[in-house]
């Protein structure tokens, strides 16, 4: 369980610089696991560094050939150079299942696009188509599904298949995008994030 929610935030870290970069700059960033750098720490994220990151220019992504080779880049160079390693990584020292690991890794990619939604509206159909693509592809296929309830408003949310095991945690609960979380709480979740004036 603990290894589970570690590699959740980790991968998170990993996703969401190269998807923000995409929706909101038009670059896909050529980062890597060689260009990174970590700290350990005692206690919370462990801090990370890049060096200066070459890209490949995307564009505004208002356009089928555009998301499609955005999404093929992202797959490529994030989810596989970046997220696969540190999966594999996960599965092999703490045994836990690609099934839950790679669910991770669709939930970070989905709550990177929500994020993006929220902070840049007019970036937000492209970012839940963006993610909808990647998440068609490689190891990502399967794992959930982008779901926009409201037709009206682009807002996307993961409806992943598996679950990241933080209900284990004494009280926790249930992720939004988990399996486990019964539909009806789900969407007022989905209404309550959606409604105009929140926050």
């Amino acid at each position: 369980m603990a290894a589970s929610i570690v590699s959740l935030g980790l991968v998170s870290r990993l996703v969401s610089p190269s998807l923000g970069a995409a929706v909101a700059g038009g670059v896909v960033p050529d980062l890597t696991l060689a260009g990174l750098w970590w700290r350990p720490v005692e206690g919370g994220p462990m801090p990370l560094a890049a060096g200066q990151v070459a890209g490949t220019a995307v564009g505004e992504l208002a356009g089928g050939d555009q998301l499609s080779r955005a999404a093929a880049l992202l797959a490529e160079r994030c989810i596989q150079g970046l997220a696969g390693p540190v999966i594999a990584a996960f599965g092999t020292v703490f045994r836990l299942s690609p099934q839950v690991l790679w669910g991770n890794v669709a939930s970070a990619l989905a709550g990177a696009a929500g994020m993006l939604a929220d902070a840049f509206p007019l970036r937000a159909e492209a970012a839940g188509q963006l993610t909808g693509r990647i998440l068609r592809q490689g190891p990502l296929r399967g794992t959930g599904d982008l779901v926009q309830p409201d037709p009206a408003l682009p807002r996307r949310f993961l409806v992943r298949r598996s679950c990241c095991l933080f209900y284990r945690v004494p009280g926790a609960g249930t992720c939004g995008d988990c399996v486990l979380t019964p539909d009806d709480i789900r969407r007022r979740q989905w209404q309550a994030v959606s409604a105009p004036g929140r926050g």
